[in-house]
């Protein structure tokens, strides 16, 4: 058939209609290739429709969605393997702390100096609020330490033990700081026990002038543990130690009304005779914080103190003079003075969470004042507070004589009497009568944050009473 066509020659005619159509030439033309008879890639005709195209962009959109569908249940599928992940971790750690409190209760009727490190590494890992008997475990531990504390024999004294060597003198600081940390929210009833043995053990481990048993190494160590006693103050610091302190303050102290801060009473109830010991562990982290130079912990110490102490409302203008006098001697109060002065115009952005957490904290002791009071403490603005607590710091403090060497109770005597004296120089005894010396300007600049804040407060309150009558 090919060389048929091939000798066949078509009509000139009929050539020139096939290019003018555009169409290809014809195989007989004896010159074009045989493979091209069979070649159909000319132009096509679309057949299917409007309705073959909606179908594929339905087929789109559903592989679209089914794409999706995959994508959820992978993320569904991982996040249930991350729940059953926390839960299986949970089991574990619930049967791992099971196992931790019975080696503790088994370990607790042995000798506990050589295993003391063991037991309250045990403790803090095991401690839970839901378990009521862990109480009782934490307040028997506590026993057992101070007792062991107060031994004279090497080998029975827990604290001697562990600061024999350098290591265990860093987990004795870690160890008695996180201690505190778990005693500070029970220094006080109904979470308290009945032997107040928290508060015997904050006031203990917050305390170095009492490790008597520091005589017992040698001096190169005596001097680290010193050190990191230091450390662990600037630690509580942050840590609220101060909006502790100013909780358990609050719940002792009368109500908040005129005549508890005109004439503070005096001590009489059993009560309120953990005001000096509570203030003294409050004061001897500021006073650490204010020798600190700088550093993030100490202006945490000082912002932590200040939000909570100072810019509670009334809340040192309700305790005695004499302990006051006896916490806060005049060194101190200078101290105080020029650490805050350092902050400078960083105050109000400082104080606003510590005042906001401060409020949070001491919410029992809000509810028992009355309803006046509270609503007046909540309008007031933190620095107004503080300047306030400042002020009768200055006029209560500032005179106030060098206290002994001792606890904080033995000095209350003396510091009654300077109490006394101040109050009978009277306002008009001059400006040295204040007894600040060299921190006189730092209390004059803080006194003028003060100000500017007040002429803020009293500029909105016009505005908006006058956008208020403007637009009825």
């Amino acid at each position: 058939m090919y060389a048929r066509w091939s000798c066949v020659r078509c009509p000139p005619s009929i050539e020139a209609a096939h290019l003018a159509q555009g169409e290809r030439s014809s195989p007989c033309s004896g010159q074009e290739d045989p493979q091209e008879m069979f070649d159909d890639s000319g132009p096509r005709v679309d057949l299917r429709g409007a309705s073959k195209k909606q179908d594929r962009r339905a087929l789109l959109a559903r592989a679209q969605r089914e794409r999706e569908e995959r994508e959820l249940q992978r993320k569904r599928a991982r996040e249930a393997q991350r729940l059953q992940t926390c839960y299986r971790a949970h089991l574990d750690l619930c049967r791992a702390r099971a196992a931790a409190r019975a080696s503790f209760d088994s370990e607790m009727a042995l000798a506990f100096a050589p295993r003391t490190a063991g037991l309250i590494r045990a403790l803090l890992f095991f401690f839970s609020e839901a378990q009521p008997a862990d109480a009782e475990r934490l307040r028997r531990l506590l026993a057992q330490l101070l007792q062991s504390a107060a031994a004279d024999a090497a080998d029975a004294n827990a604290c001697a033990m562990m600061c024999a060597t350098e290591d265990g003198a860093k987990s004795w600081q870690h160890l008695s700081r996180r201690l505190v940390e778990l005693c500070l929210p029970r220094v006080l009833p109904p979470r308290s026990s009945p032997d107040g043995v928290e508060l015997q053990a904050v006031l203990y481990l917050t305390d170095a002038t009492r490790w008597h048993w520091r005589a017992r190494l040698a001096p190169a160590r005596a001097t680290h543990v010193e050190m990191l006693a230091h450390r662990s103050q600037l630690e509580l610091g942050s840590r609220g130690l101060h909006a502790s302190v100013a909780g358990a303050l609050g719940a002792l102290l009368p109500p908040l009304t005129r005549n508890s801060v005109a004439a503070p009473p005096a001590p009489a109830s059993p009560a309120s005779l953990l005001l000096a010991p509570l203030l003294a562990v409050s004061m001897r982290q500021l006073l650490v914080a204010c020798a600190a130079a700088g550093g993030t912990a100490a202006e945490a110490g000082l912002v932590d103190a200040a939000g909570s102490l100072l810019c509670a409302p009334g809340l040192l203008c309700r305790l005695p003079h004499a302990i006051l006098c006896a916490a806060l001697p005049p060194a101190t109060l200078h101290s105080l003075l020029r650490a805050l002065a350092s902050l400078g115009p960083r105050l109000p952005t400082l104080l606003a969470p510590a005042a906001a957490a401060a409020a949070a904290s001491s919410s029992a002791a809000a509810a028992a004042a009355s309803t006046a009071a509270a609503s007046t403490a909540a309008a007031m603005p933190p620095l107004v507070s503080l300047c306030g607590s400042l002020v009768h710091l200055v006029s209560v403090c500032s005179h106030a004589r060098p206290c002994p060497s001792g606890s904080v109770a033995s000095a209350s005597a003396s510091a009654s009497a300077s109490a006394s004296a101040s109050a009978s120089a009277g306002p008009n005894s001059g400006t040295g009568a204040l007894g600040l010396g060299e921190a006189l300007p730092d209390y004059v600049a803080l006194v003028r944050v003060r100000v500017r804040v007040r002429v803020r407060v009293r500029v909105r309150v016009r505005v908006r009473v006058w956008v208020g009558f403007s637009y009825p």
